[in-house]
């Protein structure tokens, strides 16, 4: 009998932040979107975006691809996938986009250093703040980052319905914008 090479699946060599971008993300059309909801709800383009639990930062470096007038800031704890978007996506960018754009190790939690246009929690990433308070304390930071006329848009699935409502203080008003690739909603939630 004779005993073949072991060839590992193509699964433990694979890049796991390369096949999530492929299975999960379009940032183009994902800019696209963000880009024509901003300009309808304010009239104008956006220019400071947030990618919030940013991974990869793909939406931040389309962000900055899009137009030389927007700027990102992409968020994220995970030292190894920044390092990867590093390498990875922003290496494709030209001199002039990567400083437009600059990815922090932090907590979303950390408070802005700017107002800004647009914060963005999307692939269901505000899912990780599995304890209220916590939920509570990153919507809230997100408010007080928010520019007077800024929005933060976010996936959901599940229980939302597609009307436009108010909380009690009437300072946010939250709007389905439509079917995501998930069968569920993203909405966007405006001062």
């Amino acid at each position: 009998m004779q005993i073949q090479d072991f060839t590992p699946p193509l699964a433990h060599t694979a890049d796991r932040h390369h096949l999530y971008e492929r299975a999960v993300q379009s940032p183009r059309a994902e800019v696209d979107f963000i880009d024509q909801t901003y300009r309808k709800l304010r009239g104008r383009s956006a220019r400071w975006l947030r990618e919030d639990f940013c991974g990869t930062a793909a939406v931040g470096c389309e962000w900055v691809r899009r137009r030389p007038t927007n700027r990102a800031v992409g968020v994220d704890r995970d030292p190894e996938v920044l390092d990867w978007a590093q390498r990875n996506n922003l290496a494709t960018l030209s001199a002039d986009q990567r400083a437009r754009i600059q990815l922090l190790e932090q907590d979303v939690a950390t408070p802005a250093s700017r107002p800004l246009d647009l914060v963005l929690a999307l692939n269901f990433s505000y899912w990780l703040l599995t304890d209220r308070a916590a939920l509570r304390a990153y919507f809230a930071q997100v408010r007080t980052a928010l520019a007077p006329d800024g929005a933060f848009l976010l996936d959901a699935y599940g229980a939302m319905t597609p009307t436009a409502s108010s909380s009690r203080s009437g300072r946010w008003r939250t709007r389905s914008l439509g079917a995501s690739a998930m069968s569920g909603s993203r909405h966007c939630t405006t001062r």
